[in-house]
């Protein structure tokens, strides 16, 4: 567990990455928090430590009982959702960074979508996370606060 933000650590969800993959519906969001270093030189540790713990928070009062919130590493997160339809995994994303936005006075989050359908149906051979992290990149030169669906094509 991350002591820091109360979710699963990077070990234990890469660990859960089969099982999740192997599920029926399933989404995988990855976020990361635009500019961090910046916001490291601008702020306190203390002041940056909150802005990820409370992000911990929002995102592990979202996870149901069989879903999963983790952070990958300093200012990269993950969520499992059981769900595989676009647009409802948007309305949750936008609620987390809506949410995180107004506890942090404005930071932003570049978001990866991919679900397991599209990736199943994908022509290029990719797993759900290699899907996640490649809509995360895209969502990345976008900043501030880019969204990438992986629709695979």
């Amino acid at each position: 567990m991350d002591r820091l933000t109360g979710l699963a650590d990077a070990g234990e969800f890469f660990a859960s990455l089969p099982a999740l993959s192997a599920q029926e519906r399933v989404s995988l969001v990855l976020f990361d928090v635009d500019d961090l270093h910046a916001l490291n030189d601008r702020y306190a540790t203390e002041k940056v430590d909150r802005l990820l713990a409370g992000l911990g928070s929002v995102i592990r009062e979202r996870c149901g009982a069989a879903e999963m919130g983790a952070r990958l590493g300093g200012d990269e997160f993950a969520l499992s959702l059981l769900e595989d339809e676009p647009d409802e995994v948007v309305r949750e994303v936008d609620r987390i960074r809506g949410r995180f936005g107004e506890q942090t006075a404005g930071a932003t989050l570049s978001v990866g979508i991919c679900d397991s359908k599209t990736v199943r149906r994908a022509s290029v051979r990719l797993s759900l996370l290699q899907a996640a992290q490649g809509a995360l990149e895209e969502a990345k030169k976008q900043r501030p606060g880019g969204l990438s669906i992986f629709r695979g094509e």
